[in-house]
């Protein structure tokens, strides 16, 4: 809609003006939820290819400042756990990477929406494995992810391009070594060589209610997303 135009008379049979116009969905049926991979509830993010920008996890601590007789002191607040990103840029190389994404924003609604993202690099290396558990060498892992309350997810990559998800269960150790155990049994037909890379698998939200997307041609798309991880709670 145009409310107002302005013309600068040139001459009196020439005129220039500008012509603002505003693309709006107008009376446009509401995108349908198509989110088909979930996990315990909640859907998977699976964008994470075809990195144009190595991915980038950052951490914020809140720090707080008062002042004491002796001067000032800063301190941390040790019952809350740092706030974690995950930030990172990619290309989509269709028009329907670049829309799957969108629409996957959409039913989020932007900073509301919680779902599980994959860290998509390899977080931990498999000794061996059972249908239900990981074998991870050591008891290192056990002492730093035990008792974590946003470690509980594993996405695997396998040497063929598939994906998996499990939700984990507990991490204890036996014989030395750190024991992961999943709600699912999975990945049975998959040896130890055959998984590519092993990560973690967050839940998440959007860390912005804003996304660009940056057209290089019809087909290339730049896309900046930037991710805050959250405590694994039971979905509502």
């Amino acid at each position: 809609p145009i409310s107002e135009v302005n013309l600068d008379n040139i001459t009196a049979f020439m005129s220039e003006g500008e012509v603002q116009f505003d693309a709006v969905n107008g009376l446009k049926t509401p995108i349908a939820s198509n989110g088909t991979i979930a996990l315990d509830g909640r859907e998977i993010y699976q964008h994470f290819v075809n990195w144009s920008k190595n991915p980038i996890m950052g951490f914020e601590n809140s720090i707080s400042k008062s002042s004491f007789n002796n001067g000032v002191a800063y301190y941390r607040n040790k019952k809350k756990r740092p706030i974690i990103y995950l930030d990172t840029q990619f290309s989509s190389w269709n028009t329907n990477q670049a829309w799957e994404l969108e629409l996957m924003f959409r039913r989020m609604r932007g900073r509301q929406g919680e779902f599980f993202a994959s860290t998509n690099v390899s977080d931990f290396i498999v000794k061996s494995k059972t249908s239900t558990s990981f074998t991870i060498q050591g008891v290192d892992f056990y002492n730093s992810y035990y008792n974590s309350k946003i470690h509980k997810g594993v996405a695997v990559k396998d040497t063929g391009g598939g994906y998996a998800y499990n939700k984990i269960i507990s991490i204890t150790t036996s014989a030395g070594d750190s024991i992961i155990t999943f709600q699912n049994s999975w990945l049975t037909t998959k040896s130890v060589s055959q998984l590519d890379c092993v990560s973690w698998l967050f839940l998440c939200r959007f860390a912005s209610d804003n996304m660009s997307f940056s057209w290089t041609n019809q087909n290339v798309c730049d896309t900046s997303v930037k991710l805050q991880v959250l405590e694994y709670l039971t979905a509502e």
